[in-house]
This record gives C-alpha cells, structure tokens and sequence, in this order.
C-alpha cells in the first residue's frame, strides 16, 4: 500500500479527472475547487467533489426515476397489472 500522501495524490488525480475533466458540471466544481486547492486544502476539494458528485448523481437518478427520492418517502407501488378474475374463467 502506497504511503497516505501518494494514496490522496491518486485520489485527487481521479477526482479530478472525473469531475473536473469528464462531468457536465466541471465549470461550477472549478469555481469552487480552484481558491481551496490555491490555499492547499486538498482534503476539503476532495470532500467537496466526491458529495457534490453524489449528491447530483442521486438527484439525476431521482428524476429519471431510476431511484428514490427520499429514504422516508413511501415506497411508490407501480400499476396493478391485469389479471383475469377468478370469477371471469
């Protein structure tokens, strides 16, 4: 295992090439990455960037549909199916 200073060098490195490099969203993460990494606060753009990252990705999956939007929420049952009644055979 690598020394903590080169393991939080990879991390950085693929933190920013995710979101920096490769997301939609990279404009807004450099507005706020670049005064905190000019002030060497690696970890804080780390933290910033992994729950940024998550919290759009849930949000976009929320809105597809593809997840929930609340852990509270009741569960939301899809439409009933038609089934022949015992009574219509």
């Amino acid at each position: 295992m690598p020394p903590q200073g080169l393991r939080g060098f990879a991390i950085l490195g693929r933190v920013i090439w995710r979101v920096g490099v490769c997301s939609d969203y990279r404009r807004t993460f450099w507005r706020m990455a670049g005064p905190a990494l000019r002030r060497k606060q690696i970890e804080e753009v780390i933290h910033l960037a992994v729950v940024s990252h998550h919290l759009i990705r849930f949000t976009r999956d929320c809105l597809e549909g593809a997840g929930e939007s609340s852990f509270y929420s009741p569960s939301v049952k899809s439409a009933p199916t038609s089934t022949p009644s015992a009574t219509a055979v």
